[in-house]
């Protein structure tokens, strides 16, 4: 399945923080679905293939690799976070995060969806205005 995301004008360096974002979201669903087959395979495949020519030894560094994407993304992220947090907005590119978040949310109703999709900045807007009430 394509994630969708929302399209909105926002800085260079707001971009940068979005694209940051979901560059450590995906490496951590990676990681977590890598973890998951690898531990299947370790636990069913003790014939075959798979057991003649890959070690458990072998599986296990593709989920050291993935552990070590996650981390090397969050480094970046927070990384960025930390040397562009004068120049952003955080509260509208959290809210962007969130808008995408809820876009490919299987929890949130297609109504909602669509709405988001129409009008973005106002779903931006609306959810900004949300987490500013939340944290008062």
């Amino acid at each position: 399945m394509t994630k969708e995301t929302i399209k909105i004008d926002l800085t260079a360096h707001e971009g940068l923080m979005v694209s940051a974002s979901n560059a450590t979201l995906n490496a951590q669903l990676a990681m977590q679905s890598i973890s998951s087959v690898v531990s299947s395979i370790t636990e069913i495949s003790s014939q075959g293939l798979t057991n003649d020519y890959i070690t458990d030894e072998d599986f296990q560094i593709f989920d050291i690799k993935a552990q070590e994407l996650y981390t090397l993304s969050s480094v970046i992220y927070q990384l960025i976070s930390d040397t562009y947090s004068a120049l952003i907005d955080a509260d509208k590119v959290s809210a962007v995060e969130v808008a995408n978040l809820l876009l490919n949310s299987s929890g949130v109703s297609q109504e909602d969806k669509e709405a988001i999709k129409a009008d973005p900045n106002q779903a931006v807007s609306n959810i900004q205005k949300h987490m500013k009430e939340s944290n008062q």
